[in-house]
């Protein structure tokens, strides 16, 4: 497998989580790795010693500055894209999910046959446990070493007023990619559902930025609730990834952002280059 390289620049401008005007930009470099313009004269490579332990959601910070949702930029690293700077607002534009990202970005890759992509793994298994239970259930992340170049991902996720719904994916590929960057977080129903709904039609975009339970069946609804965790995961995961893409088996059990950086945190001590 070879690793896309962007041909040109990229500027992605749309409102941001909160409905402000932003915007973020991808630029190819010919060093490997993905790097942050924190300022004019600073750049930072994006790794796991960028993740604010703090936050309940994966937020890279440097100094006095921080990039925020970046689950949903990170999971571009595994259409292949590698050599890329981003520099972006604090809070980036906000689909909900990462498709768009992907769709403006897409025309502009073109695959680099120069070098082949390398796999990172871990030498042994960790797992981080939540010390309380989620919605009933045990929350953990797992990441499990593997013998040969691949991803496989099993997800269990629930959702109290419909259930729980488990799947696995046992290869990543640019379909299946796609269809996982589709579909936008959870959204809050109730009364907050009919107040964003209603702000939808004034421009506001948090509506449109969330799958509602209550616009989708059952079963449509928790299919799509998984699908945005494992984007969420492999958004995380990249942080692993430094110039290649990360090799192995992950769990996700009830988990959350905050079980995936624990769990990366400690994978970055047992990281290896398999190739």
């Amino acid at each position: 497998m070879h690793p896309l390289k962007l041909t040109e620049p990229v500027t992605i401008r749309a409102p941001n989580l909160w409905g402000f005007p932003s915007e973020i930009k991808f630029s190819p470099t010919p060093h490997p790795g993905w790097w942050w313009q924190v300022n004019p004269i600073t750049t930072a490579k994006i790794s796991p010693e960028l993740i604010d332990k703090q936050t309940l959601r994966t937020r890279l910070v440097f100094g006095k500055r921080k990039l925020e949702i970046f689950e949903h930029i990170g999971i571009l690293k595994w259409f292949g894209l590698d050599g890329v700077v981003v520099e972006s607002k604090p809070w980036p534009p906000h689909f909900g999910c990462a498709l768009r990202l992907w769709e403006e970005l897409r025309p502009f890759c073109k695959e680099d046959a120069s070098r082949d992509v390398a796999w990172y793994g871990v030498t042994k298994r960790v797992c981080w446990l939540y010390p309380k239970l989620r919605s009933g259930q045990v929350g953990f992340t797992e990441i499990l070493p593997s013998e040969k170049p691949g991803l496989e991902l099993e997800i269990a996720y629930s959702y109290p007023p419909i259930g729980t719904k488990k799947m696995t994916f046992s290869s990543i590929n640019t379909a299946l990619l796609e269809e996982i960057c589709r579909y936008p977080s959870q959204g809050v129903s109730h009364w907050f559902y009919y107040l964003l709904k209603f702000a939808s039609y004034f421009g506001a975009p948090t509506y449109k930025t969330a799958t509602w339970p209550k616009d989708n069946p059952p079963e449509e609804t928790m299919r799509r609730f998984v699908l945005h965790r494992a984007s969420d995961l492999l958004g995380a995961l990249s942080l692993l990834c430094e110039d290649g893409l990360f090799s192995g088996k992950i769990i996700s059990h009830h988990g959350g952002h905050e079980s995936d950086v624990k769990a990366i945190l400690q994978a970055e001590e047992v990281l290896h280059q398999k190739s």
